[in-house]
Order: C-alpha cells, then structure tokens, then sequence
C-alpha cells in the first residue's frame, strides 16, 4: 500500500499526497461495464503547472474488443507523448500494455520509428513509464472519475499489494479539464464524528474506504459541492 501511495504521489503530483490526500477506495466506483463512455477525453493534455511544463497526460482508448469504455492513461514527457501518439499509434493490449500497430500512413523514417518503438517498449518493461486505467461515473450531481493501476508488489507469501482506487471529482470544460480529489482527512474525520457512515479500514496506517461503488458515488454525490471534501488546493487542471 506504501508503494502505491508512493506512486501515486508521484504521477498524481505531491499536493494530492499532502495536507489533503485523496480519498483510496478498496473497491472501483463503477464496473468496467458500467463505466460512462467518453471519448472525447483522449489525447494529449497538459498540466498547468509552471514548474512541470514538459509533463503530459496522454489518454487512450481500451482494447477495441472490450466492449467497456474504460480509457487509460499515462504520464510522461513530451518526447514520449509524441511517440505514443504520433508516431507509434499506440493500441492498449490489457496485460500486454501499450503496443505499436503498423508504421502511420506518411512516417518516412523507418530508422526513426523503430528506435521510438524500442525507446517505449525499454520504458514499458522497466515501468519507468506508468499506467493507469480510469473509470468515469456520471451522475446528476457531475462527473466522477476512479483511477488505478495495476499494484506493483507481489510478494511471495501471498501479502501481495491491493490494488488502489483514487476518487476524484471531474469539471471538464472542452479544452480544459480539472480533477479535483475527494478529501481523505474530511471523510476520515466525517466517519469518526458519526456525520457519515462508511466502510473503511485503516491499512498500513491509511485510511482506505471498503464501501461498495455505489455507496461512495452516493456520498460524492451528496457533498459534491462541499469544499471541505472537495478542496481546490491539490486540484489537478488540464488543457489542451
């Protein structure tokens, strides 16, 4: 759980691990199945952030013979951006991860390509470059997104490392787009003081929500418009 933390500092950004944590839920907020279909949020995005200017989200579709519209996600550079989306015209491949499809109609150099292809697959293999897999909700009360990622730890006794979900609220806006996470320390103290009753556990130190998806998009739904569990400071926002 560490670990997953750890990384999600890191790809997620560190205000999301600071004073306000997002909420880490046991359970995703929808099912693969359920998840609300939105293909609009592929492509490149950039964060607003003048001290990482070169960092990109780079949102794919799924495996085109899953029927869910379950999107993924990296976050990288610009080079590696360009590659997945230029260059390499990436296809997501499940356990596989990202994988090349033919050389792009009008690519001239060969040379070029498969050295970008090697560059991808070397950063694939030493999960330099991260994955993460996004579940959208859409409710009346706005637009929810759950991500995760595959745990990197396995052990050998079987204490492998449970897989994570972020929540987060969603406030897109054509060419921007804005997460903001659901406020760990605010539900944890909410539970406590008995204003809301939820599953959780406390693991490895962490306050972890065990509701069922729909539990927890009822809550987000109710204090959706709270700043206290929706706090602007940690917002991520996105552009074109």
């Amino acid at each position: 759980m560490r670990l997953q933390l750890l990384l999600a500092c890191v790809v997620l950004g560190p205000d999301s691990c600071s004073t306000h944590p997002a909420v880490r839920s046991h359970y995703p907020l929808v099912g693969r199945q359920e998840a609300t279909c939105d293909a609009s949020l592929t492509g490149v995005w950039i964060r607003d952030s003048a001290a990482r200017t070169d960092e990109r989200w780079v949102v794919g579709e799924g495996d085109p013979s899953d029927s869910s519209c379950v999107l993924y996600l990296i976050v990288t550079d610009t080079t590696i951006a360009r590659i997945v989306t230029d260059t390499l015209e990436m296809a997501w491949l499940g356990e596989g991860g990202w994988q090349r499809n033919a050389v792009p109609r009008g690519w001239l150099s060969q040379k070029q390509f498969r050295r970008d292809s090697a560059r991808l697959v070397a950063l694939v293999a030493t999960d330099t470059l991260s994955e993460w897999e996004i579940r959208l909700a859409q409710r009346p009360a706005g637009l929810f997104v759950d991500l995760s990622r595959e745990p990197e730890y396995q052990g050998l006794m079987g204490d492998d490392e449970v897989r994570t979900h972020w929540l987060w609220k969603a406030i897109p806006g054509g060419a921007t787009f804005t997460l903001i996470h659901l406020n760990a320390a605010w539900l944890e103290q909410m539970s406590d003081s008995g204003h809301v009753t939820i599953s959780h556990s406390n693991i490895d130190g962490a306050f972890v929500a065990m509701a069922t998806g729909e539990e927890l998009l009822a809550l987000m739904s109710q204090f959706s418009e709270d700043t206290s569990a929706f706090p602007r400071e940690g917002s991520i926002r996105l552009h074109r």
